[in-house]
């Protein structure tokens, strides 16, 4: 999978090379792009969104959660997704109910 500058993902079969999804999913460049052992994808943008999407049901959008700025780069954990922003916090969503649980302003 690739997250471009644009917001497009692409999602291409390793075996075949052939791209099984191309869709818009940010207005922004696409700086954060993991996966769960649960079979969720998740995205962070810079259009202060980070999206949760299902894997096997053709990455089906599931949740958007916001962000206090650009994000820049993150981590998924388990059930729990780590974003750092542009404007220096660092911020912690449950990927269960899309819930912010803590936020950390770095300077």
């Amino acid at each position: 999978s690739t997250g471009l500058k644009d917001g497009f993902l692409v999602v291409h079969d390793m075996r075949s090379h052939a791209i099984i999804a191309k869709n818009r999913i940010h207005t922004g460049a696409i700086n954060l792009l993991e996966s769960s052992l649960s079979g969720f994808a998740v995205t962070g943008s810079a259009d202060k969104t980070i999206k949760t999407f299902d894997i096997f049901n053709g990455f089906k959008p599931l949740s958007v959660m916001n962000t206090t700025d650009a994000v820049f780069c993150g981590e998924v954990l388990q059930n729990l997704v780590i974003a750092g922003c542009g404007d220096g916090n660092i911020l912690c969503f449950n990927m269960d109910n899309s819930e912010c649980l803590y936020g950390y302003g770095a300077d």
